[in-house]
């Protein structure tokens, strides 16, 4: 379950047999920690083939013979408890638990939209669902040269990711405010239109495959772009002037 954290998910309502993640991404929980529901009433008919020794009944008699599975959750472990790792996930359960699921999923529901409105202001293709009831916290959008953009975003602390087929990977959290997701955006866009200038300017590029040589029209048509204020809930002009680069 990648979507805990993000998501509602009630398992009790679900009444689903098992459930298992990590909390390393929407959960806020660091490298180390995973968990797993297993139903209760399920749990104690089953009998794991590689139990852990803290899954017996007496682990620390260090008994010979047949394991004797405890009654808790605990059978299904394997190995010793990760201290530091569990100890590292707390603060950040803790603060998803204050925040609470549906803040945090209301929140989501409105930046993942907004950045599906911008990048078809930038005529860029989203790979994610458009129905907000299909989608999670994720927003995956391919622009040209996908790959390269991600590298600079990362390079000035845009932290995106990257998949083939998919593009880049924005991923705004309850921590994110919506100036954070028009930087994210106009700083790809800018890229993508130096990019191009440099192109006209230096044909040479165009055989390392860097960029496509555009027409100057196209390039114009970037002159201008438009993205969300959020502070004052109406769009503002982010012009890029590139007419001294076409001279």
């Amino acid at each position: 379950m990648s979507g805990l954290g993000t998501v509602p998910f009630d398992v009790q309502q679900l009444n689903v047999d098992f459930c298992t993640g990590g909390v390393l991404k929407w959960l806020c929980g660091g490298p180390g920690t995973t968990y797993l529901y297993v139903r209760p009433d399920l749990a104690k008919t089953l009998e794991p083939r590689f139990p852990g020794w803290m899954g017996h009944r007496n682990p620390f008699g260090f008994e010979i013979g047949s394991n004797q599975y405890t009654d808790s959750i605990y059978r299904f472990t394997q190995g010793t408890p990760n201290i530091p790792a569990l100890h590292a996930a707390r603060p950040g359960l803790t603060i998803i638990a204050e925040a609470g699921i549906e803040n945090i999923r209301q929140k989501s529901r409105r930046q993942t939209g907004l950045l599906i409105e911008m990048a078809d202001r930038c005529d860029w293709r989203v790979n994610t669902a458009r129905d907000i009831e299909r989608r999670g916290g994720t927003i995956s959008i391919d622009m040209p040269n996908a790959p390269k953009v991600c590298d600079e975003l990362l390079k000035r602390d845009v932290l995106v990711d990257y998949r083939p087929k998919a593009g880049a990977r924005y991923s705004p959290h309850f921590y994110n405010a919506d100036e954070e997701l028009t930087k994210a955006i106009a700083t790809g866009m800018r890229f993508l239109v130096f990019g191009k200038i440099r192109a006209l300017r230096n044909p040479h590029l165009e055989s390392h495959g860097a960029f496509s040589r555009p027409r100057v029209e196209n390039v114009m048509r970037l002159r201008v772009m438009r993205l969300p204020n959020a502070a004052s809930n109406r769009w503002y002009t982010s012009t890029v002037d590139i007419s001294p680069f076409l001279r």
